[in-house]
């Protein structure tokens, strides 16, 4: 597993594939205590050179809908939906967040990432990794890179 960015990432990239093949036949936190909670419209996604800006936002809403309650976050890429227990330090500036998924065999990943939200725009910023990640691998800001990994949502 890539992290829940990894799999934002693939899960985009074929619903992108499949989307573009059925056109071409006939798209608590970081913000002075204000909750994060809420259902949310993937609108961009970065990591370094690699952007899926105008592919994201061709998909239906269903298939970039990300929903954070409680300590859960779900991802519902179209095809199946994901979810992934969330711990939230909004303490911290950046503000930080641990997302964690079981994995079948019953093994967790860890993915330590930073957030922000300014209105209803939500933004997250971890590393692009395979698997876990390290604390000491949480960004520091909110940049791309070619190890980092940026995404924005709007509240729906």
């Amino acid at each position: 597993m890539r992290s829940i960015f990894g799999l934002l990432c693939s899960a985009l990239l074929l619903t992108a594939a499949i989307g573009c093949s059925k056109s071409s036949s006939a798209g608590s936190g970081g913000g002075g205590g204000a909750s994060i909670e809420g259902t949310y419209l993937l609108q961009t996604m970065e990591s370094g050179s690699f952007k899926l800006n105008d592919e994201i936002a061709k998909m239906p809403e269903e298939n970039r809908t990300v929903t954070i309650k409680g300590d859960k976050l779900t991802m519902n890429m179209g095809m199946k939906a994901e979810t992934s227990t969330i711990k939230i330090d909004s303490s911290k500036s950046p503000a930080e967040m641990d997302v964690t998924e079981t994995k079948s065999d019953g093994k967790t990943e860890t993915t330590h990432v930073i957030y922000k939200l300014e209105g209803d725009v939500l933004t997250i910023c971890g590393p692009d990794t395979k698997g876990s990640s390290k604390p000491e691998d949480r960004p520091k800001e909110f940049k791309s890179g070619e190890k980092t990994m940026i995404m924005t949502m709007k509240k729906k």
